[in-house]
């Protein structure tokens, strides 16, 4: 039962991941992009998939350390998109 209930943590983090990876495109282009191409707002499911796209064009296997767990792959990502977030909005605020 514990090894289900980690796969169920690992499947809503990763979702919740992906959410905010598009929540995080979608306020860099209302920042950066609106302003200087004659664009639209995209919704956040188009930047998740713009994401995606973006994604499997630039994938590469990574070599994994065997001794990293699950949960610390997820929380360097949301530590990554929140540091992205707080650099655009600095970015914006004085752009």
């Amino acid at each position: 039962m514990e090894a289900f209930g980690k796969f169920i943590a690992g499947l809503v983090s990763v979702f919740l991941l992906i959410i905010f990876r598009g929540y995080v495109l979608v306020k860099y282009w209302v920042w950066f992009i609106l302003p200087v191409f004659p664009l639209r707002e995209i919704r956040i499911i188009e930047a998740i998939g713009l994401s995606a796209f973006v994604g499997f064009l630039w994938y590469h296997k990574q070599v994994e350390k065997e001794d990293e767990e699950w949960w610390k792959k997820i929380l360097e990502g949301f530590i990554f998109l929140l540091v992205l977030w707080g650099m655009g909005w600095i970015i914006h605020k004085f752009y």
